[in-house]
Formats: structure tokens, sequence, C-alpha cells
């Protein structure tokens, strides 16, 4: 009973037995097969070689001609022939009989090839049928565990979100009541730190929520071994994630692409606005510095001209104190004249005469000045 429980404990050594029972049927045909063909073959032999109906069995010696003196000596004899016996003490008879060696060819082939080759199909055949079942059993059982799995985590997410996002206050909250936290004790074989850090671990944009589809597969992902089917979704998630990744990637380095383009038209206009305006500059600057040399040149011209005129103030302010000096030494001479005549004679007054000699004087001067 020890052993049968091992055997059933052992998965791939309990289909091994249940595909060897379910193919018992199968392999006792192909036995009785091979006893037929063998008890025919047994037959031939008999007669031919044991009882000497062929010709040139005489000269056999008694030994090997004793290996087929009977259908059950022949049946055994060709029994171990076909399993690799007794090849030495029939080997004379080949010697004798060279024909024979095709009959021991087509009987090899007949017997060690096919029949094994068919009984092994069987066995196999039953085998890959007991997996097939197995599996479609393991399959349903695991649909059925997963519906039960569905249902049990929608009435947790039902019971803990507000539509349709599950925030992780409320996540904290639904995990705190001994209800709730057995129905997701049942679906995942896990403690209960490992559920309060799983929402950190289906957060994977640390935006404080999920949605139901995250959380779903989040504990999908959870209750499912590690197989090969697991790990080609695994694979599979990743690449989708990868590819998504790709295309943002693309569209941001297009966007990168499309503002460096931007950038480098906006500054090709900025150089162009900055080469115009420094050479527009440099223009008006010229021209600032041609009319600043022209108004200095003026200046100078303006300077020279103020300086002649003031030399020739000077020179008329000089030649005026010159003439007035003159005219008032010849005044003051007449006066004296005048003087000396008037006491001379009694005639005119002092005063008069000198009035008189004054007007004759300025009359000239008044003259000058206007010129």
């Amino acid at each position: 009973l020890r052993l049968l429980r091992l055997v059933k404990a052992v998965r791939p050594l309990h289909q091994l037995a249940l595909g060897i029972v379910k193919a018992l049927q199968s392999m006792f045909w192909v036995l009785v097969l091979t006893i037929v063909a063998l008890y025919a073959c047994a037959l031939l032999m008999t007669n031919l070689i044991g009882r000497g109906m062929m010709a040139g069995v005489e000269d056999l010696d008694a030994r090997t001609q004793s290996l087929f003196g009977s259908v059950m000596d022949s049946l055994f004899t060709l029994f171990g022939l076909m399993n690799s016996q007794f090849w030495r003490e029939v080997e004379p008879l080949f010697v004798i009989l060279p024909w024979m060696k095709v009959v021991w060819v087509s009987f090899t082939v007949l017997s060690s090839w096919a029949l094994l080759s068919v009984m092994t199909g069987v066995v196999s055949d039953n085998m890959i049928e007991v997996r097939s079942l197995q599996a479609r059993k393991d399959e349903e059982k695991a649909q059925e565990f997963r519906r039960r799995v569905t249902q049990s985590l929608s009435e947790v997410f039902g019971a803990a979100s507000t539509s349709g996002i599950l925030t992780k206050q409320a996540y904290v909250e639904i995990i705190s009541s001994p209800y709730y936290l057995r129905k997701l004790q049942e679906v995942a074989n896990v403690p209960t730190e490992d559920l309060v850090r799983m929402f950190d671990w289906l957060d994977v944009d640390n935006q404080g929520s999920i949605a139901e589809e995250d959380f779903m597969a989040g504990f999908d992902w959870l209750n499912e071994p590690v197989t090969g089917k697991s790990l080609l979704k695994l694979q599979t998630s990743v690449r989708q994630r990868c590819k998504k990744l790709e295309e943002k990637v693309q569209s941001l380095r297009e966007q990168m692409d499309s503002c460096n383009q931007t950038m480098v038209a906006k500054s090709q206009e900025v150089d162009d606005f900055l080469q115009g305006l420094l050479l527009k500059y440099e223009s008006t600057f010229q021209t600032l510095q041609q009319e600043r040399g022209e108004v200095e040149r003026q200046h100078r011209e303006l300077d020279a001209k103020i300086g002649a005129i003031r030399r020739k103030i000077n020179l008329a302010t000089r030649q005026r104190k010159t003439h007035s000096s003159l005219s008032m030494r010849v005044l003051q001479d007449e006066a004296d004249v005048s003087t000396r005549w008037s006491s001379r004679l009694g005639l005119l007054s002092p005063s008069s005469a000198l009035t008189s000699a004054a007007k004759r004087l300025s009359s000239p001067f008044r003259s000058h000045q206007s010129r």
C-alpha cells in the first residue's frame, strides 16, 4: 500500500502507471498476435528442420536439429532468437543452408522490429492519451479554481472600490476585516504582510490606486505555478510593456527632434535678425561717425570764423579807441585855441566855442561808426 501511495504521490510515475494499465488491453492483443506469429513459425520450422522435410537437413548435427524437435522446442527457440539468443547454436544451419539467412532476417524484422514497435507504440499512445486526459482534468480544475478566485476577488474589489478604482486606504481597510481577509487568503495562500504589500507591488505608477484589471491579474499571477505557460505569459507581458515603452520613447524622440528643428530654425532666425541688426548698427555708426566728422569740421570752421570776427572786432575796438583819443586830443587843442582867441577878442564864450568844436570833431566819428 505504501508503494501504491508513493506511485500516486509522484505525478510522472502515476501517469506512467495509468498509461500502462490503460494499455493492457491493447498490449494483450499485441501479445496474442506475437504468440500466433511465433506459433506459425514454430510449426513451419518443426516440419522443415526438426522432422527433416527439407533437403540438406540430414547433414545438421543432432544438437542443432534438436532445437526444432517439437513445436514447443521450436517456439522456445524462436522466442530466444527474437531476444538475441541461440544464434551460435543455429549457426551450422546457415553454413549448410545459406538461403536460410534470408528467412531469419525476415523473422527478425517481423518479430523483433515490427511486433515490438507496435507494442511500444500502443503503450506510448495510451500514455499520451492518459496525459491528455489528465491535462484536461487539470485544466478543468484550474478553470474551476480560477472561477472561484475571480468570484471572490470581484466580491472583495466591489466592497472596497469606488467607480472601479481601488485606493490603498480602502484596500487596507478591507483586509482589516476578518471576512474579506479570509476570502483573500483562500485564493492566495500568502501571509497578511504580503497581502498588505501586494497593493504596492500592483501600483506600478505610484498613484495610490489600481484598477480592477490590475487587481485580478496580480492575484492570478500569484496563484499560477511556475510553468512554461506562466513564463510565456510573463515574457509576453514584459514584451508588451517594453513595446509601449519603446513607442513612448520613440514619440518623445520625435518630439525632441521636432523641438530641435524648431530651435534650430528659431536660432537661425535670431542669428539673421542679430546679423541684420549688427549691419544696421554698423551702418548707422559709420553714418554718425561721418556726421560727427562733418560737425567737427563745421565747428572748426565756425571757430575759425568766430576767431576772425573777434580779431576784427578787437582791431576795430583798438582803432576806435585810438581815433577817440586823437579826437579828444584835437578837441582839447581846439578848445584851448578857441579859449585863447576868445579871451583875446572877447567875441565868444569858452563854452560855446568848445561845443562847436566838439560837433565838428564828432561828425567824422559818427560816420566811421556807421560804416
